[in-house]
């Protein structure tokens, strides 16, 4: 019979020694979750952090991007708008915004297909609705 590397590990525990493993493994995951918890706290006290001392700008004032280079935004909000003027250049930021705000792609060959069935309705002479049965008949 071949050697499976780290058999050890499928060993049968005693009640007491699975007791034991499960116990150091629930302090551990404890002692994670508290990390995590911790670790987000000081993550969103600086991203409240101004950039510049004195007011917080409202972001809702900055009405171009000059004002926005002038203005005092808080870490966060000025993290969003770096990445808002990179969505300009680059498709990977773009999508980040875009999926982040909730607006999906639509598949390209949803679109493709849909293009091609309106086009073989507006040869057939009919159009998107009638052909789906939405249109109602009006009388003459």
């Amino acid at each position: 019979m071949a050697s499976i590397v780290g058999m050890g590990n499928l060993r049968v525990l005693s009640p007491d020694e699975a007791r034991k493993q499960g116990r150091k493994g629930g302090v551990a995951s404890a002692e994670a979750r508290r990390a995590k918890r911790d670790m987000a706290e000081t993550l969103n006290i600086l991203l409240r952090i101004p950039m510049k001392r004195g007011k917080v700008t409202d972001v809702e004032n900055i009405k171009s991007v000059e004002d926005l280079k002038k203005a005092n935004l808080t870490v966060r909000d000025m993290a969003l708008a770096k990445l808002a003027l990179r969505a300009i250049n680059s498709d990977s930021s773009f999508a980040l915004l875009r999926d982040q705000i909730g607006e999906t792609p639509v598949d390209a060959e949803t679109m493709r297909s849909s293009a091609i069935s309106n086009l073989a309705d507006a040869l057939a002479g009919t159009t998107e609705e009638e052909a789906d049965g939405h249109i109602d008949e009006v009388p003459p």
